[in-house]
C-alpha cells in the first residue's frame, strides 16, 4: 500500500516521465529514440500507440502537441494512463482505449485514420506480423509515418529466455527472437512501406546494467537490444520500391 502510494505521489510530481523508468528498463532508451521522429507540432495530426502500457509515449505524444490514443488490453494501466493524464492537464489530447491490437479493422474508415503510428515491442509478441503490419498500414493517412521498434535478432542475450525457445501461441511471451534488416524489408515491401530508417534504439547504459536494474526492482527480463525503424506509407506508396 505504502509502494502504491509513492508510486501515485511521484506520478503527480514528475507527471508522463515517471512511467518511462517504470517496468521495462529499455523504456528510456525508446522515448530518446521516439522524441527524434516526433517534432512538437501545432498541427491537427492523429497518433496512435498500441500495446500503450501505461501510456509513457501516449503522454508524450500528447504534451508535444499531436491528438494521441494509446491502446492496450490491460484496464489497470489504462486506469492510471488516464489518471496521469489528468494530472498533467492532457485529457483532451491523450485518450485511451482497452483494444486487442490484433484487430485494428475498426479505424480503417477515413475520418479515423492517423498520421502516425507509433509501435514499440509489439510485434514479436504476435504470431501474424503481416497482418499486423498490414493493419497499420490500412489505419495511415497516405502518406503517413509508422515508428517501430522490436528486439534485434543477433542481439546478446541477457537471459536464457532470450535464448528461446519461444512460445507458439500468443500467451503474453516472444513468439519470435526479433528481427534483421532483411526480415524489416520484407515485410515492409509486401504491405506497401518504404522504409526511411533503420538504427540501434537501445543505449549502452541501460542494455549494459539492464540485468541488475532488473534484478533490484523486480522487473521481468527482456531484450538487451532494440533496432529502431522508422516507415513512410500509406496508399501512395503502394508498389514502390526502396
Amino acid at each position: 500500500m505504502r509502494i502504491k502510494a509513492t508510486k501515485v505521489l511521484l506520478g503527480k510530481i514528475f507527471g508522463y516521465r515517471f512511467y518511462l523508468f517504470l517496468g521495462d528498463t529499455l523504456v528510456f532508451d525508446r522515448y530518446l529514440c521516439l522524441l527524434q521522429f516526433l517534432p512538437f507540432t501545432r498541427k491537427p495530426m492523429k497518433l496512435i500507440d498500441i500495446g500503450c502500457g501505461t501510456g509513457a509515449f501516449t503522454l508524450v505524444s500528447a504534451a508535444r502537441g499531436y491528438n494521441s490514443l494509446g491502446i492496450s488490453w490491460d484496464e489497470r494501466n489504462l486506469l492510471e494512463a488516464v489518471k496521469c493524464a489528468k494530472n498533467q492537464n492532457l485529457g483532451q489530447s491523450a485518450k485511451f482505449e482497452i483494444r486487442d491490437i490484433r484487430k485494428l479493422a475498426q479505424y480503417k474508415k477515413p475520418r479515423n485514420k492517423f498520421d502516425i503510428f507509433v509501435n514499440f515491442e509489439n510485434m514479436e509478441h504476435i504470431i501474424d506480423d503481416r497482418k499486423l503490419t498490414r493493419d497499420v498500414y490500412n489505419i495511415l493517412k497516405p502518406g503517413g509515418m509508422l515508428i517501430f521498434s522490436a528486439p534485434y535478432y543477433f542481439l546478446c542475450p541477457i537471459s536464457k529466455s532470450d535464448e528461446g525457445p519461444f512460445s507458439n501461441e500468443e500467451d503474453g511471451g516472444h513468439v519470435r527472437r526479433g528481427y534483421t534488416r532483411t526480415m524489416l524489408d520484407e515485410l515492409s515491401l509486401e504491405v506497401g512501406f518504404k522504409i526511411e530508417i533503420i538504427s540501434g534504439c537501445s543505449g549502452f547504459f541501460f542494455t549494459k546494467n539492464h540485468k541488475n536494474l532488473s534484478e533490484a526492482f523486480c522487473y521481468p527480463p527482456s531484450f538487451g537490444m532494440d533496432i529502431n525503424t522508422t516507415f513512410s506509407g500509406g496508399p501512395s506508396f503502394v508498389g514502390s520500391a526502396f
